[in-house]
């Protein structure tokens, strides 16, 4: 039996046999990655940044719960060559299934391009077989063992291109940046693969949508959630942060996919269905998958580390008139987080709409914000070239670039 099952769905009879320490502070064993293409470049696939030099590769080796080996998936990052005086690997990871680079906005890949100029190596990534959250057997659903893959991958990025270039406490940073479900994986990647050990900083744009899925699952429903009921003048709220009430709750169907628990009559999934069937016999599983899952293999404790929050408080309703609950989910997440526990964490709100100049709200368009933490003008230090673009990709940006330095 694999760590991962002993300290995942058969906790319960563990504790009760073996005591509850067994699993305490265990990360998930990572997967294994190997280059293609005899370990050359490829061509980038489009979106990539011009710059990248692109590669491809398999992750191989992740398990299930039920400790079923997954399928091997594929993947092609691009890499910027190593600026003179590097600053630092930034590893950017896009939301959904990650099937494409993180080149917002609208593939002009200002975050990529910018942080490059600042003097950091830059690093994307696509999923080419398929998305990352599968497991891609039959009838077995486990985001958080499929999230093996990404964990897989940037542990790779760190050994290869990070670890060279360390030079101690306050010299180039190891950091990521996700989206939406780019920010779930890195999640689990801090949480259950042992990512906080490594990770300087990560900027998370919008979530951890993966927070806990018993609670964003289950029928009937949670009640809503405050996020940052104390407004600006509480840890770990930015100062100028009002708080904001949301249901917790998946639209039916928008991660179904990924975490099963059957269906009724065929066309609708467990997962907070429209139909309200019984999800008791679910939600342990759901609740085992999740980031807070309760489980000894999780940890929220990560003294040299770094994380900003952005979430978008204005709605949660997309533009296709379903709930979104990212940003709810996400303040579950650094709820997690006693101020001893961390080396900093700053929670931040945004106005956020479609795209640049829309008058729809998006609870998730955090790139074209045009207010964070209640005001419509970026007060910090810049360096970022295309600052001009949005309040809220001026605060992104500048935050990674200002914050991205060894603290392990």
């Amino acid at each position: 039996m694999s760590p991962k099952s002993f300290c995942t769905y058969f906790l319960a009879v563990v504790i009760l046999t073996l005591g509850a320490h067994v699993c305490k502070a265990a990360s998930l064993p990572l997967g294994t990655l190997t280059l293609n293409n005899s370990g050359n470049s490829v061509a980038c696939p489009k979106g990539f940044f011009s710059a990248m030099t692109c590669y491809s590769a398999t992750v191989s080796d992740c398990v299930d719960y039920l400790d079923h080996t997954l399928p091997a998936y594929d993947l092609v990052y691009g890499i910027t060559p190593q600026p003179i005086g590097v600053k630092g690997v930034i590893v950017l990871h896009d939301g959904s299934g990650g099937q494409h680079p993180y080149n917002v906005p609208n593939g002009r890949n200002y975050f990529a391009s910018d942080y490059y100029a600042a003097g950091f190596q830059v690093v994307q990534v696509e999923w080419t077989t398929g998305k990352w959250q599968a497991t891609g057997i039959s009838q077995e659903y486990d985001v958080k063992g499929a999230a093996c893959r990404p964990a897989t991958f940037f542990n790779y990025i760190r050994s290869t291109y990070y670890v060279p270039i360390y030079t101690g406490l306050g010299g180039p940073g190891f950091c990521m940046q996700g989206f939406s479900g780019g920010t779930g994986l890195i999640a689990y990647y801090l949480a259950e693969y042992g990512g906080a050990s490594y990770v300087d900083k990560a900027e998370l744009a919008v979530g951890p949508e993966y927070a806990d899925l018993q609670e964003g699952c289950a029928v009937p429903n949670y009640g809503p959630v405050t996020g940052c009921p104390g407004g600006g003048e509480t840890y770990p709220c930015a100062v100028g942060v009002s708080p904001w009430t949301y249901g917790i709750q998946y639209y039916n169907g928008e991660v179904s996919w990924c975490v099963g628990g059957g269906g009724d009559n065929g066309t609708h999934a467990a997962c907070n269905n429209t139909h309200g069937i019984n999800t008791g016999v679910n939600n342990s599983n759901w609740k085992n998958m999740s980031i807070i899952d309760g489980l000894g293999d999780s940890s929220f404790d990560y003294p040299n580390t770094d994380i900003s929050g952005y979430e978008c408080t204005n709605t949660d309703i997309n533009s296709t008139g379903n709930v979104n609950p990212s940003s709810e989910q996400g303040w579950l997440f650094y709820s997690q987080f006693p101020q001893a526990n961390i080396h900093a964490l700053v929670v931040h709100t945004a106005t956020c709409w479609s795209y640049q100049g829309s008058t729809m709200p998006d609870p998730e368009g955090i790139v074209y914000a045009t207010i964070i933490d209640g005001s419509s003008i970026y007060s910090g230090p810049g360096t970022c070239h295309n600052t001009g673009y949005t309040t809220g990709y001026s605060a992104l940006c500048n935050d990674m670039v200002n914050d991205c330095v060894a603290r392990h």
